[in-house]
């Protein structure tokens, strides 16, 4: 290397220098020497493309995350969709998400557009960050450039359930299948969205999906075993639970597999027996649980109505730095509120405050807290600091403004809440259901019709 690098400075000394191809040679000597920022300058001085030789630079920088080196290099890359995919990379790594989407906007109209996976990269980002409409804005440009990334219909429908858009979420699972008929990933899309439900024949459903992948031969994952004894658990049969345990446990080639585990603690509390998930999380001779096994514990413990069992438990794995999840925090504060212990609701939403950016699920459930607790100007000064601060109300939390006002009987309040949330989008059936209720109350039934009317909706039965 040494001596190369003398020769090197020899050529430079001639009118000529050195070629492209010994400056290509010398700067993959020194990448793979290490030396990358000396591969780097010599790789600048290169006039004649090296795309393989870039790729390889880039690759090495984003594993340090070196995002300035990322960027030169990349200003070298004809927008090459390797290296976009590279630099999307490390710009999420270093939480600068706004400027990935941005690059996949400026480049979506170019010759060479992104690959499907760097869409699927900052899709799953703010999936991760609750942003629906941020996620389905991405989404929608990554379609219309007829791309795809099976970890972007994941993502995005388990965002929509989680949002209660269970149809939508369905409509995904169904594209997906239809772009991957035979992947393990459409199926499991699948399963989790007809485990969402509360609906016994769904859980069937998901039952016999299980049953066509066996006949298929769609490779059975983890995940998929976990979806199954998931399945049994909300169809309370604990038998097919512990049987299909031991089948994930032999086809995975390890005692229990964390997923199977943490379905079957699932399974216990759908039982009606959060005690037992509690016992195990605790102890148990399978397998080490994991923080999702915590915060599936917690969640059980609360919907069981053990809501000091499940505070304490919170309480000490955060303190052991678990990575808790915004679902159990959320699971405390909906049967505090559903006991009306307002006070426990606040006290969990600032302590969700203070370690994240709690979603409008959150909000949601401390403005119906107000509001059951006849806490009007409580709730008000949530639903103000929504609309001025970064998790804007969703149609959740104006339907949720309206029903306490019709439960006040200030229908007054319920139609102003309406007419703005109606200004610029277009009304829910529930929300219309609600300012009926409040038109009717004040006696202006000629406003009902007109209401139907504006928003071009057919009304329901109630």
């Amino acid at each position: 290397m040494e001596a190369a690098s003398m020769d090197l400075r020899k050529m430079d000394r001639l009118r000529q220098g050195p070629s492209d191809n010994v400056l290509a040679d010398l700067s993959w000597a020194y990448l793979h020497r290490g030396r990358k920022l000396d591969a780097m300058q010599l790789f600048k001085r290169i006039k004649t493309t090296r795309m393989p030789l870039l790729i390889s630079l880039m690759s090495k920088f984003s594993a340090e995350r070196n995002l300035p080196a990322c960027k030169e290099l990349f200003s070298f890359s004809k927008n090459n969709p390797r290296a976009v995919d590279i630099l999307v990379e490390v710009l999420l790594y270093s939480g600068e998400t706004n400027e990935a989407r941005r690059l996949l906007d400026s480049l979506s109209n170019g010759k060479i557009p992104p690959s499907g996976r760097s869409f699927g990269r900052v899709i799953v980002k703010l999936c991760k960050a609750n942003d629906l409409e941020g996620a389905y804005g991405v989404f929608l440009n990554m379609r219309s450039l007829q791309l795809h990334d099976p970890n972007a219909y994941v993502s995005l429908s388990g965002l929509l359930r989680r949002r209660h858009r269970i149809e939508d979420a369905f409509k995904l699972s169904d594209e997906l299948m239809r772009i991957y008929p035979s992947s393990t990933f459409s199926y499991n899309c699948l399963l989790d969205n007809l485990l969402a439900s509360n609906n016994p024949i769904q859980h069937r459903r998901a039952l016999r999906v299980f049953e066509e992948m066996e006949r298929r031969e769609i490779p059975l994952t983890d995940s998929v075993y976990a979806a199954v004894i998931k399945a049994h658990g909300k169809l309370h049969n604990k038998t097919e639970c512990y049987r299909f345990m031991e089948e994930a446990s032999k086809a995975i080639g390890i005692p229990v597999p964390i997923a199977s585990f943490n379905s079957f603690l699932f399974a216990l509390g759908e039982m009606g027996a959060p005690e037992d998930a509690h016992r195990l999380v605790v102890s148990n001779n399978w397998v080490e649980p994991d923080d999702v096994s915590y915060g599936i514990v917690i969640r059980c413990l609360a919907k069981g109505r053990r809501l000091h069992e499940a505070e304490e438990l919170l309480e000490s794995q955060s303190a052991r730095g678990r990575g808790l999840f915004e679902h159990e925090y959320l699971a405390l504060m909906t049967n505090y509120a559903n006991e009306g212990n307002l006070s426990k609701v606040e006290s969990m939403f600032r302590r969700l405050l203070a370690r994240s950016k709690p979603s409008s699920t959150a909000y949601n459930c401390l403005i119906k807290s107000y509001m059951q607790n006849n806490d009007f100007e409580g709730a008000e000064n949530v639903f103000r600091d929504m609309k001025e601060g970064p998790v804007f109300p969703s149609e959740r939390t104006y339907l949720s403004m309206m029903k306490g006002y019709n439960e006040a009987g200030n229908y007054r309040a319920t139609v102003e809440i309406f007419l703005e949330f109606s200004s610029n989008r277009a009304a829910t059936l529930p929300m219309m259901e609600e300012v009926i209720v409040a038109a009717s109350q004040s006696g202006k039934h000629l406003y009902v019709l007109k209401l139907f009317d504006d928003q071009s909706l057919l009304p329901s039965k109630r």
